[in-house]
């Protein structure tokens, strides 16, 4: 089944039958507890509940154990923002994780595109590589693949939304490489190609293992909001997944035409 958090019709009914029987079977003492909190905003649910909900708790070690289960024979529908020369890559190769290899040759080939000269080019490619070995110096941290849960996570408020990796050819890695110290060679990665989202299904088990409990956690405080306040809790995650998305998993691709400035 593919589940869409946008659409709550297609949460499967096991998932959420597993999460209301549990609460049905509450102590009447810690429902008390759990309704007794002033709920205002989505984070008053998940403070309300933590205690007992909370992702990687030895208290809901089972429960999520039976929620993992239920939920990796099913697909989400994720998005991933990105700016390219052409988007015609996606749809001809699906989405990579971005290996050292993988990454550095499209961006050479954007770069060539773009016209540099073999020095701004290798300048370029010296101070990405410098910052993208910065950021995975840690042994267990993998090459990797990031998305977020629906397009309400596009230009939120207050805070660097999922468009920020709409901003330049190269992405974030890029932008920290050149945006404050070499502006002149990132200018023509902001201004030039095709900002983006990439709608696609993914199986919930190609999720990294440590962030499953904590999307299942956001799921766990949509229904404890209705169960215990009548509160309206959209759920809304971002992850990432260190496999491929095959170009028969893209399912649309969403223009993004706003300025984007980080």
């Amino acid at each position: 089944m593919l589940i869409d958090v946008a659409d709550l019709r297609t949460i499967p009914n096991e998932i959420e039958s597993i999460i209301l029987a549990d609460f049905s079977k509450l102590p009447k003492e810690i429902v008390d507890k759990i309704k007794n909190n002033n709920i205002c905003y989505k984070n008053d649910v998940r403070c309300a509940i933590e205690d007992y909900y909370g992702p990687f708790s030895y208290l809901s070690e089972q429960f999520y154990k039976r929620l993992v289960f239920g939920m990796e024979s099913h697909e989400l529908v994720l998005y991933h923002a990105t700016k390219m020369l052409r988007k015609s890559q996606i749809l001809e190769q699906g989405l990579k994780t971005n290996e050292w290899e993988t990454y550095s040759s499209l961006l050479i080939e954007s770069l060539d595109s773009i016209g540099f000269d073999l020095q701004g080019k290798d300048e370029i490619m010296k101070l990405v590589e410098k910052e993208y070995k910065r950021k995975y110096s840690v042994a267990s941290r993998k090459a990797q693949l990031c998305f977020f849960s629906d397009m309400g996570q596009i230009n939120q408020e207050g805070s660097a939304g999922c468009e920020q990796f709409c901003e330049s050819i190269g992405g974030e890695v890029a932008r920290w490489a050149l945006k404050n110290s070499h502006p002149e060679l990132y200018a023509p990665l902001k201004n030039k190609g095709e900002a983006f989202v990439v709608k696609f299904r993914m199986p919930f088990a190609d999720v990294v293992d440590f962030d499953k409990e904590t999307i299942l956690y956001q799921f766990v405080s949509h229904y404890a909001a209705k169960y215990f306040f009548n509160f309206k809790y959209d759920i809304q995650f971002t992850s990432m997944t260190e496999s491929d998305v095959p170009k028969e998993n893209i399912l649309e691709l969403i223009p993004y035409t706003k300025e984007v400035n980080y």
